[in-house]
């Protein structure tokens, strides 16, 4: 793991390997294709790669990811964290999903709001 520099500016970069059961059972129930697959319980390896830098008054990160689990299912991510303040998040992220009989995609947007 590489963390980025002071206020989350610069490279970050996550590489980490697992084994066994990759989600809890209650996620598993909820993820498309869990029940005919029966869950994962080989190796997967997962991969971050971003870049954080000032923008519009706050803090860009654009990122791209990679997950392969054993089974031969891929995901891959594209997508950018906006940070507007302490408190305010914005994350957009693209998904594609491979492995299955047709491929998967999908996209996320999450509004993170604390005070």
């Amino acid at each position: 793991r590489l963390s980025p520099g002071f206020g989350g500016r610069g490279l970050s970069l996550s590489l980490s390997p697992g084994w066994g059961a990759s989600e809890s059972g209650l996620a598993r129930l909820w993820d498309d294709g869990a029940a005919a697959s029966g869950g994962t319980g080989g190796a997967r390896l997962e991969a971050e790669l971003g870049y954080g830098f000032r923008a519009w008054a706050g803090l860009a990160t654009p990122r791209a990811g990679f997950n392969y689990e054993e089974s031969g299912q891929r995901r891959w991510r594209l997508g950018t964290r906006f940070e507007f303040g302490p408190g305010l998040a914005l994350d957009v992220e693209a998904e594609r999903k491979e492995g299955a009989v047709e491929p998967e995609h999908g996209v996320r947007l999450e509004l993170r709001v604390s005070w």
